[in-house]
């Protein structure tokens, strides 16, 4: 074929890198309504997506711009723009995974909390108070000073001195220690800091009634149906500080809209996320995720150790899994 037949059919193909058919027509709109749809139901998720998506957009654009494939730069669009729905879609599921993940963690501390008490109990007959007082009743140390030793971290223990407060000249050198059991995976911000996000539900009513130990017989409301620790997300109390939640004054709720109680970082994905709940301990070992739809009097029943109101029936749905 000579140069002049070359031109020739060169000249009756078209160049196919800028064609627009029908279908492209159709399939662009709906492609960007789709983009634009999952983007708003799913940000924040989606906004991290867009960027792996403008990449794989560039990709595919260029080399249909310069020619060197087979496709147009129209089903080059329409392909990425697919592809960013189908990854925005999967983004959360794989947050949920990782927030599953978490919150499986965050259980597992407590359990490890739990444990050291029980430990704590069979060494000394009783559960360690929730703070050792001064000669003027005044807390000193915290019970989770006094659990270090059932916690692996006999080495802290040893360097911790009881003649002074937990704030005193000496034990401020341990206040940068950081144990990982205390802290929420998550928070980052807490364990910066040395903050914990477990704190025991102290009160005359309570399993922990404050400077004086308590032991299982005095938890009459049943071993299963009353908490010891639970979750507080930003406490912003020291694992060394002999703080922790006043079942007078807390919101008997879980994730109070005001005020301190029962709270985490467990929330779903999506536009807004919504508190899904908080793990808590029980006086028995076992660990429980409580919901935010929680009803007050099943809270009430379970913060208390005598009082006598054991969790109903029809409450204990409102605190399984």
């Amino acid at each position: 074929m000579d140069q002049q037949d070359q031109d020739e059919a060169g000249a009756a193909r078209p160049d196919r890198r800028w064609q627009f058919g029908l279908v492209h027509l159709l399939l662009l709109p709906v492609a960007l309504g789709l983009a634009l749809g999952f983007f708003i139901a799913l940000y924040p998720y989606s906004l991290v997506m867009l960027p792996i998506s403008l990449l794989v957009l560039v990709g595919a654009v260029v080399p249909a711009v310069c020619g060197l494939v087979r496709y147009s730069v129209a089903e080059a669009v329409v392909v990425s723009l697919v592809f960013y729905v189908l990854l925005t879609i999967l983004a959360p599921g794989c947050v949920d995974g990782r927030e599953a993940a978490r919150r499986s963690q965050c259980g597992n501390n407590l359990k490890q909390i739990t444990l050291a008490l029980h430990n704590y109990y069979d060494l000394y007959g009783s559960f360690p108070p929730a703070y050792v007082a001064d000669e003027d009743g005044q807390p000193m140390h915290s019970w989770r000073v006094l659990i270090l030793p059932f916690m692996e971290r006999e080495d802290l223990y040893r360097q911790y001195r009881f003649d002074e407060p937990w704030n005193g000249p000496n034990n401020s050198r341990l206040a940068s220690a950081r144990i990982s059991t205390y802290c929420y995976p998550e928070e980052d911000d807490a364990r910066a800091s040395g903050c914990t996000s477990y704190l025991a539900l102290v009160g005359p009513e309570a399993a922990w009634p404050g400077a004086t130990a308590s032991r299982m017989e005095d938890i009459r409301d049943g071993m299963s149906d009353t908490l010891l620790v639970v979750e507080v997300a930003h406490s912003g109390i020291h694992w060394m500080e002999p703080r922790d939640l006043e079942v007078s004054s807390m919101a008997l709720s879980v994730n109070p809209t005001s005020g301190a109680g029962i709270s985490s970082l467990h929330c779903t994905s999506g536009w807004r996320p919504k508190r899904l709940g908080a793990n808590a301990a029980f006086a028995d070992g076992h660990v429980r995720f409580l919901p935010t739809g929680a009803r007050e009097k099943a809270i009430r029943a379970l913060v208390t150790a005598a009082s006598g109101d054991a969790v109903a029936r029809d409450e204990q749905a409102d605190i399984q899994f």
